[in-house]
Formats: C-alpha cells, structure tokens, sequence
C-alpha cells in the first residue's frame, strides 16, 4: 500500500508540474528569468541601391565592415544582400559595433576579411556616441569588379599613359568608357597568338603578363603594380573568373 502512494503522490506532483509549466507558456513566462540582453554597442542600419554583387567570385564578398585603427583586417562584417534585381534597393543591420570600430564602409573583401576594395565610406562611430542606431542611406552604388578593377587599377596605374591624355601607347585606351572593349577578347599587337584579356585564364592573357614579368614589351610593366600585390590578384581573379562588364 505505501508503495502505491508514492506512485499515486509522484504522478500527482508530475501533473502539477505540468500544469504549471503549460499556464506559464501560454502566458508568454516560461524561461523568463532566462533574458537574452540585445548586443553592446551602436546599431548601424543600412539602405541603398547596389548593383554588381554577382560579378564577385566566391573568394570575395560584399559587405558592410568595421575596421579598428589602421588594421586592414575587418573585426565586425555583414553581408551586402544580392537584390531581388540588379540595382534595387537592400538593407543591411548591423549591430553591436564597439567603440574599437574607428572605420565603416561598404568594401569588398576576400575570405580572411583582408579590406580589398572602398565602396562607400561611412559615418565613424565616434561621430555618433550617445546613440543606439545610425540609419544611413548610401543612394546608388555600384560594386561591380570589372568597375573595382577599373578605378584602382587601370584609372591609378594606366591612364596616365593609356588615354587619359586623349592619345594611348601602343593605341590601348583603359579609361572607363574604352577599356573593357580594348581588352576583353582582343588580340596584343605584340604577340597576335595571345588575346589582351582571355575571359576564364589570367596565366594566358598579355595584360597579366605585362603585369607579372618584364620583357613582353619594349617598356617593362612590372613596375606599375609590384608594390600592390592585393590588385593584381584582383584583377587576375577578375579574369580568371570571367572578366564580366
């Protein structure tokens, strides 16, 4: 008989607990004393119109990133969303960006989060202490690689020579409205077997190896971008990627 009332007690205070667990569902309490804390920090949220995400390889992504110091190394990223259509509008939320975060912008960068490439450069955190969120429309924007490759590369390092003067060397404009035509396709006046830029393969295009070693040319190249190792990977994983427009 004893054992039998304990076995009867037990499911009773089984039921109870039960009972209470469920009142306290349904009034929206259960695991309230299990509060989870929202993120420390300035909360940035993002808005623009972005065009060219999908001309970037998987070795890099789009986002919105923080940098602290001098530090090429993002701390804190988020990922731009490819829009429903080229060009429409996205939004991006970012929280917790600690008060060790002197730099935001929209850049690309590759999978260690190494900065590759300056979009949009935003309001720094410091200019905002004291608020909780910092909305922030950036307008049009376009991210392309082809468009990344033409101002870091061909407008900083090649104009200068290749058309910015209305005359080019060797009759090669890289200005933005000519480049990609003069390029992509194209066969080199100096080694005719050789296209200028071969969609898929930067070891056989004449523009890399321009780049890459002297001797291809009765002026030597390598020179323009030795000192910048990160944009000449970026334009050889550009055409070896496709070399989209």
């Amino acid at each position: 008989m004893m054992n039998c009332k304990k076995k009867n007690l037990s499911h009773a205070l089984v039921a109870c607990l039960l009972a209470t667990l469920l009142s306290a569902c349904d009034e929206g309490r259960l695991y309230e004393d299990r509060l989870v804390l929202p993120e420390e920090g300035l909360v940035l949220k993002l808005t623009g119109r972005v065009s060219g995400i999908d001309t970037w390889p998987g070795d890099y992504s789009v986002v919105v990133a923080g940098f602290s110091g001098d530090n090429e190394y993002a701390s804190i990223t988020k990922n731009v969303p490819l829009p429903a259509t080229d060009g429409a509008e996205v939004e991006v939320v970012v929280a917790g960006i600690s008060e060790d975060i002197t730099r935001l912008e929209v850049c690309a960068v590759d999978r260690l989060r190494h900065h590759m490439a300056t979009f949009v450069a935003l309001p720094s955190p410091s200019e905002h202490m004291g608020e909780d969120t910092v909305r922030c429309d950036v307008g049009t924007v376009d991210v392309g690689m082809y468009r990344t490759v033409q101002t870091l590369v061909f407008d900083a390092s090649c104009t200068s020579c290749h058309g910015a003067t209305g005359t080019a060397s060797a009759s090669l404009f890289l200005t933005g409205d000519r480049s990609y035509e003069a390029l992509v396709g194209q066969p080199s006046r100096l080694e005719p077997e050789r296209l200028l830029v071969s969609p898929g393969n930067a070891d056989e295009s004449f523009l890399s190896l321009v780049l890459h070693e002297n001797g291809h040319t009765g002026m030597n190249h390598v020179d323009i971008l030795s000192g910048e190792p990160d944009m000449l990977t970026l334009m050889d994983d550009w055409i070896d990627h496709g070399a989209q427009p």
